[in-house]
């Protein structure tokens, strides 16, 4: 019975820290995709006439922790000469914005922010993997494999189609989707 509580109590010790771990993962992550999302604006091109007057607009789908983080960034950097502007929004705002970043638990309204953005200069970025694939410009991931590291996928022909020119410094760091 004593050798029963002791590997019961090892079991509930192992999946509490597991259950820690992957906590303390994810919350480090938001504040590591702020700064990707941040990041990324210093190696895409937008048309000139888009950048030319206001602030830099960042748009946030859903409810993430990824608003407050680059909100406090917004508070302390800038984008070329231009202030960063954090706002939550809908679909349908969307193109008052220069960024997109859409939640991982709002990937389901990607289509319809697909025929929004369409051809506009509006780059879409994903919290969940694979959505580079099915009309976002750049999805950030945790790859399990690789010690949960950050890692975005980027699909040229779609960010292309926003009239949006990647960098050849932004490709080679990225997972890319054909």
């Amino acid at each position: 019975m004593k050798k029963f509580k002791h590997i019961a109590l090892l079991t509930i010790s192992f999946f509490v820290f597991l259950c820690v771990k992957q906590a303390r993962c994810q919350e480090y992550n938001y504040k590591i995709n702020a700064a990707y999302i941040y990041n990324f604006t210093k190696y895409i091109e937008w048309p000139a006439e888009i950048t030319k007057t206001g602030n830099f607009v960042i748009g946030i789908i859903g409810n993430s922790p990824v608003y407050d983080e680059l909100t406090s960034i917004a508070k302390q950097r800038k984008i070329g000469t231009k202030n960063i502007e954090v706002r939550q929004i809908k679909p349908e705002d969307a193109e008052f914005c220069h960024v997109v970043v859409v939640s991982n638990s709002s990937c389901n309204v990607l289509k319809q922010l697909s025929e929004l953005t369409k051809s506009k200069p509006i780059l879409v970025i994903t919290e969940k993997e694979s959505c580079a694939y099915k009309n976002a410009c750049i999805s950030l991931f945790l790859d399990e494999d690789n010690d949960y590291k950050t890692k975005f996928q980027l699909n040229r022909a779609i960010t292309e189609s926003h009239q949006l020119k990647i960098s050849s410094q932004l490709t080679t760091l990225a997972v890319m989707v054909k």
